[in-house]
C-alpha cells in the first residue's frame, strides 16, 4: 500500500456489534481506494472489537487502535493523532455511507481545491423508514469562497450545520490550527465544526451522494434530549472561551457566537415549534430554563446581541423567550407540543398514520 495516502476515515467504535459490518462493508466496498480506515475500539464489552479483528485480518486498509472507553469525542481525537491521509472523513460506526462516496468528494475537493467537501445526509431508523434530511445549506450554495466580508454568514451557519460526520476535511487545515474535540461525551460537534470555520478558505457541497445516519436508539429519548442540551450549552460556553483566546482582538468573531448561540438557545424554548424541551422531563425542563436564565442569558451577552440584531426571526424567539422568562413559564414548549400531537394522533386512532408516513416521511421508493 503506498504511503501517499488521500482519505483517513476515522470510525468510534463502542459496543455496535449489530451495526458494524454493515458499516465497515461500506467502506471497504468504496470505489475509490486510496485510504485508511482507522478504527479506535473505545472499550467495546460486546463482539464489536473481535468483528474489527476479523475484518482487519482480511482487509489491510483497515488499521485497529484499542482504549478505555472515554466518549466519541476523545475517540476522534485518537484517531486523528495516527490519521496521515491528506484528508480526514469521520464515520460513525452504526452509519454507512454510499460506495461512491469518497469518489466523489475527493474529486470535489481536489477539482475545486476546497479545504471541505461534503454530502448530503440520508436520515433511517430500523424499520426502513427513510426520509432525506436535505441541508438548508445545499439549498443555497455549491462552492463557498470564504472570505473575511462574508465570515459571519458561514460561521453561523457551521453552527447550525454541526456533524463532523460525512465531511472530508483537508487535515492540514486541522493539524496547523490544532483542532481537537472537546472533552466531552456529548454534543460535541458544534464546538469543532465552529472552530473549524474559523480557518475554512472554500466548502463545496454534493447532493449526488449520501452518509446514511442511523437515527434510532436504545436509550430514553427523554433522557438523551435533556443530556444533550445540557452538554450543548455548556460546550458552547467552552467553545466562546476557546475562540476568544484564538481571536483576542476580532470583536466581530466572538460576537458571532453570540449571536449563534442566541439562536439556539430561543431554539431550545421555541413555542411555536415546540423546540428540543419539549421532549425533556419536566423537571429536567425546569432545571434548564432556571439555568439558563440565571446564568447563558448574561454569559452569551443576549441582551447587548440582540439590540443590534435586525434578524426578525431571531428577535421574535427572543421576545417570546422573554415572555416565558419573565412569567416563569417553563412547561409552555411542552403544553404546545401536546397540541401539535392532537391531529397526528387522531389520524392514528382512525387508521391514517400508515398513509401519511408512507406518503410524507420516506422515500418514495420505500414501504413500510
Amino acid at each position: 500500500m503506498s504511503n501517499d495516502i488521500k482519505i483517513s476515515i476515522i470510525i468510534p467504535v463502542y459496543n455496535v456489534e449489530k451495526y458494524l459490518k454493515q458499516c465497515l462493508d461500506s467502506i471497504i466496498n468504496q470505489t475509490f481506494t486510496n485510504f485508511e480506515c482507522i478504527c479506535v475500539n473505545d472499550g467495546s464489552t460486546d463482539n464489536s472489537l473481535s468483528i474489527l479483528q476479523k475484518y482487519e485480518n482480511k482487509e489491510k486498509r483497515i488499521k485497529i487502535i484499542s482504549q478505555k472507553n472515554t466518549g466519541v469525542a476523545m475517540a476522534r481525537n485518537t484517531g486523528l493523532s495516527v490519521a496521515t491521509g491528506e484528508y480526514i472523513l469521520f464515520v460513525d460506526s452504526d452509519d454507512f455511507i454510499d460506495n461512491n462516496f469518497c469518489e466523489v468528494l475527493y474529486n470535489d475537493a481536489k477539482k475545486y481545491n476546497c479545504d471541505i467537501s461534503f454530502a448530503e445526509r440520508f436520515d433511517f431508523d430500523n424499520n426502513i423508514k427513510k426520509k432525506a434530511s436535505v441541508s438548508k445549506f445545499l439549498n443555497t450554495i455549491t462552492k463557498l469562497e470564504i472570505n473575511n466580508s462574508s465570515r459571519f454568514f458561514y460561521f453561523y451557519k457551521f453552527l447550525i450545520i454541526c456533524s463532523s460526520v460525512g465531511k472530508l476535511i483537508r487535515r492540514e487545515l486541522i493539524k496547523t490550527n490544532n483542532i481537537l474535540f472537546y472533552n466531552t461525551r456529548r454534543a460535541e460537534d458544534k464546538p469543532f465544526s465552529s472552530l473549524l470555520a474559523l480557518y475554512v478558505n472554500s466548502i463545496y457541497a454534493n447532493n449526488t451522494v449520501y452518509y446514511h445516519y442511523r437515527l434510532n436508539n436504545n436509550r430514553s429519548l427523554s433522557k438523551s434530549m435533556e443530556l444533550t442540551v445540557k452538554s450543548d450549552l455548556e460546550n458552547l460556553k467552552i467553545l466562546k472561551k476557546d475562540i476568544i483566546n484564538r481571536r483576542k482582538d476580532d470583536y466581530s468573531i466572538i460576537k458571532i457566537i453570540d449571536l449563534a448561540v442566541c439562536d439556539i438557545l430561543f431554539g431550545y424554548f421555541d413555542i411555536w415549534n415546540a423546540g428540543n424541551l419539549s421532549r425533556c422531563s419536566i423537571k429536567a425542563t425546569k432545571e434548564i430554563f432556571q439555568l439558563t436564565k440565571n446564568d447563558y442569558f448574561t454569559f452569551f451577552n443576549l441582551k447587548d446581541i440582540l439590540n443590534d440584531c435586525d434578524n426578525k426571526i431571531i428577535k421574535t424567539k427572543y421576545n417570546l423567550f422573554c415572555f416565558a422568562l419573565k412569567y416563569n413559564i417553563y412547561l409552555l414548549p411542552k403544553i404546545v407540543r401536546v397540541l401539535r400531537n392532537i391531529p397526528r394522533n387522531i389520524f392514528r386512532i382512525f387508521g391514517y398514520n400508515k398513509y401519511i408516513l408512507n406518503h410524507y416521511m420516506i422515500d418514495e421508493n420505500t414501504k413500510l
